[in-house]
């Protein structure tokens, strides 16, 4: 796809505050996306940034992705395995894009960039702070010529500070965070989690602030700058693990797949399979487990909301992972024994951090319907 036809098929008002929704009425509206209408600059690559303009793609934005000539982003050529002649890392976090290739080196390529921005609703760069601005598209200079645009900036460490100028990678910020620290085997060396755990928080992160800047544009009629680092969202993601160290004077440690204030909540091995999670975080799940699952080695403690406030404990088997018939990896299909129910005295849920962000992001599109 050449850059001129993208910018011929983009082009529309230029400035002033966009709305959420199109002018245009809608035949039916029950099948409206919440972001239909909204298009996106993407200049980002590889993760982090990739993760969070997909997020706004899957809601109905439209997206534009721009990549450089010839190679592309760099997680096209990251595998095997592949499909095709795409990774399917690339295809992982790239879906619902549309994608052109543009030299901003050349300044005919930033001309097409400052175009496309200007009849764009978001901007998003992951490019090391100031590279930007020595090309002529730093925030300063959009938003003069599109001060309605949401510009997000995503990098490793900040805009300011001793550390701006280097380049992010997600296993380098989850060591300074302290994430690697906490993680691993009680006894062992620091491990780095299974997925860009740091990347992918940072893209969250960028997601909700970007969602929030569209709903404060709605209120003012003007953009804002948002600057995203992976640091400091690392950070902000260790929780009570950082409270236990600033309010308690508690150093942290790694734990295995245990935990620092719940018993029982790790892995056991048993005499049937290889082993089990036992996740029970009030007492009277704990009471519950005792005296109604303790004599069942096979089984995941998982909690899920009936009605009126009760809720279910089920023993559930550990598998492999299954395909779509699966909840959190373990089939429902399987279960051991019947529901037992009782009224916990507050949410018990099998640690989910998908499900707390959906839930906040959930918020936040209900906020978007209501304007």
């Amino acid at each position: 796809m050449q850059a001129v036809g993208v910018v011929s098929r983009c082009a529309g008002r230029i400035g002033g505050p966009r709305r959420f929704r199109s002018s245009c009425p809608r035949p039916d509206t029950n099948h409206v996306k919440p972001l239909d209408g909204v298009k996106i600059l993407d200049l980002t690559r590889v993760l982090a940034g990739p993760f969070a303009t997909m997020n706004l793609g899957d809601l109905g934005a439209e997206v534009i992705k721009v990549e450089r000539p010839g190679a592309g982003d760099d997680t096209r050529h990251w595998g095997p395995p592949f499909v095709g002649s795409e990774s399917t890392y690339f295809l992982s976090v790239n879906r619902n894009k549309k994608s052109i290739a543009v030299n901003i080196k050349d300044p005919k390529g930033v001309q097409i960039i400052r175009k496309l921005a200007a009849v764009c609703d978001v901007f998003v760069e992951n490019y090391v702070p100031g590279k930007l601005l020595e090309m002529g598209l730093g925030y300063e200079d959009i938003s003069e010529i599109a001060p309605h645009v949401v510009y997000c900036s995503i990098t490793g460490y900040g805009q300011t500070g001793p550390m701006s100028h280097r380049a992010g990678y997600d296993a380098v910020a989850a060591a300074l965070s302290g994430l690697m620290h906490i993680t691993g085997p009680e006894d062992g060396d620091p491990v780095r989690p299974g997925v860009a755990m740091t990347d992918l928080a940072t893209g969250l992160y960028s997601y909700g602030a970007i969602m929030a800047g569209l709903l404060q544009r709605y209120k003012t009629g003007r953009g804002l700058h948002i600057d995203c680092n992976l640091l400091s969202s690392q950070v902000a993601c260790l929780t009570q693990v950082a409270a236990n160290y600033l309010i308690g004077g508690k150093e942290a440690k790694r734990w295995g797949t245990a935990h620092s204030s719940i018993v029982p909540y790790q892995m056991k091995r048993t005499g049937l399979q290889e082993g089990c999670q036992m996740t029970c975080s009030s007492p009277k799940a704990r009471k519950c487990w005792r005296e109604d699952l303790g004599s069942r080695p096979l089984s995941l403690c998982c909690f899920v909301p009936v009605t009126n406030g009760t809720w279910s404990i089920f023993p559930l088997p550990v598998s492999p992972p299954g395909p779509a018939d699966s909840f959190l990896g373990f089939k429902a299909s399987r279960l051991l024994a019947p529901a037992k129910h009782f009224l916990p005295p507050h949410p018990l849920v099998v640690s989910n951090g998908a499900f707390l962000s959906s839930l906040y992001l959930s918020l936040q599109l209900a906020l978007l319907h209501l304007h």
